[in-house]
C-alpha cells in the first residue's frame, strides 16, 4: 500500500478501529526528538514510520498501541518507541536489529527488522510470536495499511 491508501484507510476507519492524532495535534513529534530516538537506537527510522509520525503523531489500531515518540524521552514510557524497545532488548524480547512498533492483547509483537534495509530506507516487518517469526510486511506504511485492513494473516 502507498502513503495515500493508507492515509484514506485511516480517515474511513478514525473512531471505530483507528484512534491517531493529526499533523497539527501536540503527540507530533519535533524533528529534534525524532533525531534524538534515531540516536538512542542506533539506527535511522524509515521514511514511512516518520510519516505516521509527523501526520498523525501515534495511536491506536483496534485498542493495540502503535509505538511513537513521547514529547520527551522516559526509560518508563513503554509506548515510546526507543523506550520500549530498549527495554525489550535489555531483557532479551528483541535483537539488537529490531525495533517494536507494536504489541497485541494476543502476544503477537510487530517488530521492524533493521539487518535488512531497502534501497529508499524502508525495513521489513516481522511478527514475532514466541521463537516463531515472519515477515508480515515489506515496509512499515505496507504493514500498517495491512494491519488496519485487517489483512494480516
Amino acid at each position: 500500500m502507498d502513503y495515500d491508501e493508507v492515509a484514506s484507510l485511516i480517515e474511513e476507519k478514525r473512531d471505530v478501529t483507528v484512534d491517531f492524532g493529526t499533523h497539527d495535534s501536540e503527540i507530533v513529534p519535533s524533528q529534534k526528538r525524532i533525531e534524538e530516538t534515531e540516536k538512542r537506537l542506533g539506527v535511522k527510522l524509515p521514511p514511512s514510520y516518520i510519516w505516521l509520525l509527523k501526520n498523525y503523531g501515534g495511536g491506536t489500531v483496534f485498542g493495540d498501541d502503535i509505538y511513537a515518540i513521547s514529547k520527551s524521552y522516559s526509560e518508563q514510557d513503554m509506548f515510546d518507541v526507543a523506550s520500549k524497545t530498549i527495554a525489550d532488548r535489555n531483557q532479551g524480547f528483541l535483537n539488537d536489529n529490531e525495533i517494536a512498533i507494536c504489541t497485541t492483547d494476543f502476544g503477537e509483537q510487530f517488530v521492524m527488522d533493521t539487518s535488512t534495509k531497502s534501497d529508499d530506507g524502508e525495513y521489513p516487518v516481522v511478527r514475532k510470536m514466541g521463537d516463531a517469526r515472519k515477515q508480515v510486511a515489506d515496509n512499515f506504511v505496507d504493514f500498517l495499511g495491512r494491519y488496519i485492513g485487517e489483512q494480516i494473516t
